[in-house]
C-alpha cells in the first residue's frame, strides 16, 4: 500500500516507536534538552546511561490526526495497551479513535506476534515500502512543540506536564496544519462504517497474548495474569511530592525554610530561565513550604492553569508557614513584616489567576483581604479592585470604595472613578476625566484600540508615560467596553483639553511654556500640591530673570537690551522675550546654585523642586519644544539635585552647628589662614580633604571636623570657607555657601 491508494480517514494508520534525539529525564525526573542528537536507538537504548524519551505514535495516513504517548527508556509500555488506548473512543483524546483497516508497522518494531494480534482484532497489518511516508515529520513535531510548550511555555520541566499540556500540543500541531485543522479533515472523511469500535480491552490484549516475538526491547502486553485495564493507562509520572502532597504529611522547619528561600534568591537573579527554574526546585526540595519558590515558578509560567495551581500551592504554604495566630496578630500592616511577602505575593498570584479567568467575585474577595492583611496597598491591589467593582457595577460598593481612594490623583485611579461617574451622570464626571488625561493622555489611543496593547506588559512603568497607559489599559479595557458611550465620550474629552492646554510651537515664550505647564498640572492635582508647583516655578523664573542674561549672545543681548531700555518696569522680561532654549542650562543653575544659596528652604521644598523640574523636562520633551539632549540633562540634575540637596543641607546643618560651639584656642598669633571656594576631593574618619587653586597653583589642604562630618560630606561638593592652620592642623572657622 502507498500514499495513493488511500482516499479516506482511518483506512491505514502508521505505528511508530522511536527514542528522542533530544529529550531525557535527570535523576531527579527533570525534562532537560540537549542540543547534541543522541545517537541511541530502540535496539540499544537499555544500556543508555541517560533515560530518553520514547515517543509511541498512531498516525492516520490520510489526514494527519495522530495520537501521540511519551514513555522513556526505562519505563517502556506494552504496544498492545498503547494501540487500545490510541482506537478506543473512551479517552480524553477524543480527537482520535477507532480500528484502522490497515496498520503500517516499521520492520525495527515488527514481531509476529504483533502481526498475528492485530488479524485476530481486525486489522490488516503491514510493513510500509519505500514509496510509503515515514512519518517523520510528526516525531520532529513533537521535539519542537515539546520545547515550546514545555521548556519555554511551562515552568514545570517534568514528564507529567506532557499529559497537562497534551491539548496545547496537538492544537499546535494539528490545528495550524498547512492544510488546515487534520482533525476536522479526519472527521469530514471516514468512510462509511468508520470509526470502527474496538473490541473490550480483555479481548483486545488476549489476542496478543502470547509469547512469540523477536523483538525483545518493546513488550507487547502486561503480565499473563493482567485481567483488567491497567490503571495508569497512558502511562504518566506524576509532578514531584512537594507540590501535590498534602501539607499534613509534611514537617514543618523554619530553619530549612530559610535556606531554601536562600536558594530560591538564585532563581530571581536568573528570571524566566531554565537555570532558574532549577534553582526554584531545589529550594522546594529542601523546604516544601517555600512559597516564594512557588510564586516565582507562577510569574514565569505562561499557562493560566499552571499559574493558577502554583499560585494556589503557594497560598497554602504560605498561611500554613505563618500560622492562623501570626495572621490574626499582625493584620493591618503585614508588608512591614519580611515573613509575610511570599504570603502576599501569592495571594496576588491568586486573585490574577482568578481574575483573568473572568473569576471576578473570587478575585475580588482575594483583593480585599489583601487589603485587609496590608492597608498601606504597597502592591496597588485597590486599582484591581475598583476595576472589578467597575465591571460587576457594584454601584453602592463603588461610593464606598471612592470615598476612601478618590482623594489619589493617579492614573488608575482617575480613570476608573470618571468611567464610574460617567456612568452615574454625575456633574463632576468631566472635572475628573480631565483630571485623568491630565495624568496620562496616553490612556484613550489604548482603550479604543488605536495603538495596541503589547502581549508582552512593561515590567515597569512612569507617570504619565504610555508604559502606564498600556498597564492600565490592559486591566481596564473590558470594563470601558461594558460602558456604552464612554469611548466617544473620552476622545470628546481629548481633544477638548489638548485645545485648552496645547499652545502653539511656533514663537512660543518662556513664560507662556511655564503658563502652559502649570495649567496642565492643575488638572490632575490637589489643590495644595499644586501651590507648591507653583511656587516652585515661580522662584525658577526668578531664577531665569536673574542670571539667564550671561547666556545669550551679542545679538540676543541688544535685544533684550533694547526691550530693558524701553520696559524696565517689566515683570519677567526675560521669560517674556526667549523662548525654550534657555529651559535647560537656567534649571541647573536653579538647582545646583538658586535654589541651595538663594533661598532659605527647607527639604521638603527641595525634594518639590527637583520633582517640578524633572517633570518640567518630560513635558517639554514630549511636545517638542527641547531636544533629548536638554531633556536628559534636565533630567539628570533632577536627580542629582534630589539626592544631593538634602544631603547638603544636612551637612551644613551639622557644620553650623559645629562652628557654633568650635573654640580656636590653639591658634597662632600669625597662622595661616585661607578664605576660598573649596572642591572636596577626599572623605576620611574626621578628616575632610579640600583642593583650591591660587596665584601659586594648586593647595590641598586636611582639615579636621568631628567624625559625624566626615561621614555627611561627599566628594565633590563645592564649599566657601574660611580655614586656619593651628598647631594640631587646618580647621574650619567660618562657612559660607555649600553646595553639590
Amino acid at each position: 500500500m502507498n500514499k495513493n491508494d488511500i482516499t479516506f480517514s482511518n483506512q491505514a494508520h502508521q505505528l511508530m516507536v522511536t527514542v528522542s534525539r533530544h529529550f531525557y529525564l535527570t535523576a531527579k525526573g527533570i525534562l532537560t534538552y540537549q542540543e547534541k542528537p543522541n545517537t541511541v536507538t530502540l535496539k540499544n537504548c537499555r544500556g543508555s546511561k541517560k533515560e530518553l524519551l520514547v515517543y509511541h505514535v498512531v498516525i492516520d495516513r490520510f489526514s494527519g490526526n495522530f495520537i501521540f504517548q511519551v514513555v522513556t527508556t526505562r519505563q517502556m509500555f506494552p504496544l498492545a495497551e498503547f494501540l487500545y488506548h490510541a482506537w478506543q473512543s473512551d479517552k480524553a483524546e477524543a480527537h482520535f479513535w477507532g480500528l484502522p483497516d490497515n496498520l503500517a508497522i516499521p520492520k525495527a518494531i515488527s514481531s509476529p506476534a504483533l502481526f498475528e494480534g492485530l488479524k485476530k482484532v481486525g486489522v490488516a497489518p503491514f510493513n510500509p515500502t519505500v514509496g510509503f511516508s515515514s512519518g517523520g515529520h510528526v516525531i520532529k513535531a513533537l521535539e519542537e512543540h515539546l520545547w515550546s510548550q514545555i521548556l519555554y511555555r511551562s515552568t514545570l520541566h517534568f514528564k507529567a506536564s506532557i499529559e497537562l499540556h497534551k491539548a496545547n500540543i496537538y492544537d499546535s500541531i494539528l490545528g495550524l496544519s498547512a492544510h488546515g485543522d487534520c482533525r476536522k479533515i479526519w472527521q469530514d472523511n471516514l468512510h462509511s462504517g468508520h470509526p470502527k469500535k474496538v473490541p473490550a480491552y480483555k479481548a483486545f490484549v488476549s489476542a496478543f497474548s502470547t509469547e512469540e516475538t523477536s523483538n525483545d526491547q518493546l513488550p507487547l502486553t502486561l503480565a499473563k495474569d493482567s485481567s483488567s485495564r491497567a490503571a495508569s493507562i497512558p502511562p504518566s509520572a506524576e509532578l514531584p511530592q512537594y507540590l501535590t502532597v498534602p501539607l499534613q504529611n509534611l514537617q514543618f522547619s523554619e530553619v530549612l525554610m530559610e535556606e531554601a528561600n536562600l536558594i530560591n534568591d538564585q532563581a530571581w537573579e536568573e528570571g524566566g530561565t531554565i537555570k532558574g527554574h532549577k534553582a526554584a526546585y531545589r529550594a522546594l526540595e529542601h523546604s516544601p513550604y517555600c512559597a516564594d519558590a512557588l510564586n516565582y515558578l507562577s510569574l514565569y509560567s505562561k499557562y493560566d492553569e499552571e499559574k493558577c495551581l502554583l499560585s494556589k500551592r503557594a497560598v497554602l504554604v504560605g498561611k500554613a508557614a505563618l500560622g492562623d495566630l501570626f495572621i490574626k496578630k499582625n493584620t493591618g500592616h503585614f508588608w512591614m513584616i519580611l515573613e509575610t511577602r511570599p504570603y502576599m505575593r501569592a495571594l496576588l498570584g491568586l486573585a490574577d489567576c482568578h481574575r483573568n479567568q473572568n473569576e471576578y467575585a473570587q478575585a475580588l474577595e482575594i483583593y480585599r483581604e489583601m487589603l485587609k492583611l496590608n492597608p498601606s496597598d504597597n502592591q496597588g491591589v485597590r486599582y484591581a479592585i475598583g476595576d472589578l467593582l467597575l465591571l460587576l457595577d457594584r454601584r453602592a460598593e463603588l461610593e464606598q470604595f471612592f470615598k476612601e481612594h478618590g482623594e489619589e490623583e493617579s492614573c488608575f485611579m482617575l480613570y476608573n472613578q470618571a468611567l464610574y461617574l460617567f456612568r452615574t451622570d454625575s456633574d463632576n464626571a468631566q472635572k475628573i476625566l480631565h483630571k485623568a488625561i491630565a495624568a496620562n493622555k496616553h490612556v484613550c489611543s489604548y482603550l479604543s484600540g488605536e495603538k495596541y496593547i503589547p502581549y508582552h506588559l512593561p515590567k515597569h512603568y512612569s507617570w504619565g508615560e504610555p508604559s502606564e497607559a498600556i498597564c492600565y489599559a490592559a486591566e481596564a479595557k473590558k470594563t470601558w467596553e461594558k460602558s456604552p458611550g464612554a469611548f466617544e465620550w473620552l476622545k470628546n474629552n481629548l481633544l477638548a483639553f489638548e485645545k485648552k492646554v496645547m499652545v502653539a510651537t511656533t514663537n512660543i515664550t518662556i513664560e507662556q511654556l511655564l503658563q502652559a505647564f502649570l495649567a496642565e498640572q492643575a488638572m490632575r492635582l490637589a489643590k495644595s500640591t499644586y501651590n507648591q508647583y507653583e511656587n516652585v516655578i515661580e522662584f525658577f523664573k526668578t531664577c531665569i530673570e536673574s542670571y539667564s542674561y550671561n547666556y545669550l549672545n551679542g545679538e540676543e543681548k541688544k535685544l533684550f537690551d533694547q526691550h530693558y531700555s524701553e520696559n524696565s518696569d517689566q515683570e519677567n522680561l526675560f521669560c517674556n522675550l526667549f523662548g525654550p532654549e534657555y529651559v535647560a542650562e537656567s534649571a541647573v543653575e536653579f538647582l545646583s546654585y538658586f535654589l541651595p544659596n538663594k533661598i532659605i528652604c527647607g527639604k521638603n521644598l527641595q525634594k518639590t523642586s527637583a520633582t517640578v523640574i524633572k517633570k518640567l523636562g518630560r513635558w517639554l520633551f514630549n511636545r517638542g519644544y527641547i531636544n533629548q539632549d536638554d531633556f536628559e540633562l534636565m533630567t539628570e540634575e533632577a536627580v542629582k539635585a534630589a539626592q544631593e540637596l538634602p544631603a547638603v543641607d544636612d551637612f551644613a546643618e551639622a557644620l553650623f552647628d559645629y562652628l557654633a560651639m568650635s573654640d580656636l584656642d590653639d591658634t597662632e598669633e600669625e597662622a595661616e589662614d585661607l578664605d576660598d571656594v573649596f572642591e572636596v576631593v577626599a572623605v576620611k574618619p574626621g578628616k575632610i580633604v579640600l583642593e583650591t587653586y591660587s596665584a601659586e597653583g594648586r593647595i590641598e589642604i586636611e582639615v579636621t571636623v568631628p567624625q559625624k562630618l566626615s561621614i555627611l560630606c561627599k566628594v565633590g561638593w563645592l564649599m566657601n570657607l574660611f580655614v586656619v592652620k593651628t598647631k594640631n592642623g587646618w580647621k574650619i572657622v567660618e562657612a559660607g555657601r555649600i553646595g553639590y
